[in-house]
């Protein structure tokens, strides 16, 4: 047996981790960005001893997400409650339409390598004091001058002597690969909307909603029973406790969760079509996840375009879009495609090509010293010059018509619920081919496409004879 700064772990402890780290349900292997870390992702509310029958819940927060801030003090309660019978793990997403999000979350990562002990009290101050943070209090200042001011409450609250390392930790890569695994981490569990919470690795139902502190008991209480352990105060048998335990987890889908927030699920399918013609059983369904500011993204596309085009009606194409939250503009370039969508649809590959042609105008450095509303205004001046100047006020209406944010957020969830975690990420007939996040050249499209079509009895033009 070891101890760790004041945690013991014993060795059915580290196999109960070692477990617990495999139980999920559509992870994928993760190649890029240092991943899979050198440790479990989270931050551990209270270490103590964790042995087989420990109950091991896992939030799923944003900073800057009000419903996050309002799930905090019943499951705060809740865990004083139980004490070492549970243990609550946070994992950070941060989400792209609240623009400071990454920032906020970033801070804590900081914090949290500087003295672990502070992280929640971190937490809670973002909590309390949210407003500072959110998107319309922003909108006005440059990057520069909100990390700034995140730099600064950051060390008001943890201790002013951790100053010069927070500003440190902001210009230091391995936080920012530290924020964006727990972001990678939170969506390739499925995860699309905070806060959502797991346990023993099953989702509970209604992500985004706060859960209060009786509803807790009655999730926790049944399973502390069904172990043949009662907590006190609790007064129902056991048997109608385990039948309470199964009617819960009745309704918890492991691979995709239903979603009740946001107008959804959408009136129609998430995603841009290339080219529209009759599918049929036979026809290969390519979906790409895109992120119009992605150099990966935009250098895949061309290759990927190619063999499109190569393929003709054999295959059919849909783009889904999934602004990653360390892309300071990548939500709202997004949001232009949905605004062009509506409007005239033969535009929007037209646009994303402009995005990836010009991509460097809309990137983190290039737009530090600008306001939010001074770089949403160039998206809009750019999307006319793209699609046609006759659709400016359009556009520009567009972004202030909570419908489109609202689509571009379906997007965002859609792709996260499918475990996407980066960009660009491809799945051909419901499945999703390796090394999410790198580019494939046209050969290699090639090599997969042929198979499918030989399988099916179909032949691509200059592919060899191949024999079954």
């Amino acid at each position: 047996m070891r101890t760790v700064k004041g945690t013991t772990f014993s060795s059915l402890s580290l196999v109960v981790f070692c477990l617990f780290a495999f139980v999920i349900v559509c992870q994928r292997t993760v190649k890029a960005q240092s991943l899979p870390p050198a440790k479990y992702d989270g931050f551990v509310y209270t270490n103590h001893r964790v042995d087989s029958d420990t109950i091991m819940i896992e939030a799923f927060f944003d900073p800057v997400c009000s419903d996050s801030r309002d799930a905090w003090p019943p499951l705060k309660q809740a865990i004083q409650h139980y004490g070492p019978r549970v243990m609550l793990t946070i994992h950070l997403l941060p989400l792209p339409y609240h623009d400071y999000a990454f920032a906020t979350s970033r801070a804590l990562h900081i914090v949290n390598l500087l003295n672990p002990s502070a992280t929640f009290r971190l937490l809670e101050s973002f909590f309390k004091h949210q407003e500072r943070f959110l998107t319309d209090q922003t909108l006005n200042m440059s990057k520069v001058a909100v990390v700034n001011d995140i730099v600064k409450f950051t060390a008001e609250s943890v201790g002013n002597s951790y100053y010069s390392a927070i500003k440190s930790g902001f210009n230091d890569s391995k936080t920012d690969l530290k924020t964006r695994v727990s972001f990678k981490y939170s969506t390739s569990r499925g995860v699309f909307g905070t806060p959502t919470f797991y346990i023993n690795g099953f989702a509970l139902p209604d992500p985004g909603s706060a859960i209060d502190y009786k509803k807790w008991r009655s999730v926790i209480d049944p399973l502390l029973v069904a172990q043949g352990r009662k907590r006190k105060g609790a007064t129902f048998s056991s048997l109608s406790s385990v039948a309470i335990c199964y009617c819960l987890f009745a309704f918890v889908n492991v691979s995709q969760r239903t979603v009740q927030a946001q107008s959804l699920p959408p009136a129609k399918y998430d995603g841009f079509v290339y080219t529209n013609h009759q599918v049929d059983s036979d026809t290969i369904l390519i979906e790409a996840f895109f992120d119009p500011v992605c150099p990966d993204s935009r250098d895949s596309w061309p290759p990927l375009k190619q063999a499109i085009q190569h393929y003709g009606s054999r295959v059919m194409l849909t783009i889904h879009l999934l602004p990653l939250p360390y892309h300071d503009y990548a939500f709202a370039t997004s949001r232009a495609l949905h605004i062009v969508n509506l409007l005239n649809p033969s535009a929007t590959f037209r646009l994303l090509e402009s995005f990836f042609e010009h991509q460097e105008r809309f990137y983190n450095d290039q737009t530090r010293n600008m306001s939010r509303v001074a770089v949403v205004n160039e998206i809009i001046k750019f999307t006319a010059e793209s699609v046609g100047n006759s659709y400016y006020s359009a556009i520009e209406a567009g972004f202030s018509d909570r419908k489109t944010d609202l689509k571009t957020r379906v997007s965002f969830k859609y792709s996260t619920s499918r475990g996407v975690f980066g960009t660009p990420t491809f799945y051909i007939n419901g499945f999703a081919l390796p090394d999410p996040g790198s580019t494939r050249d046209y050969k290699g499209w090639r090599s997969i496409i042929d198979p499918l079509l030989v399988a099916q009895g179909r032949k691509s033009e200059n592919s060899p004879h191949l024999f079954l």
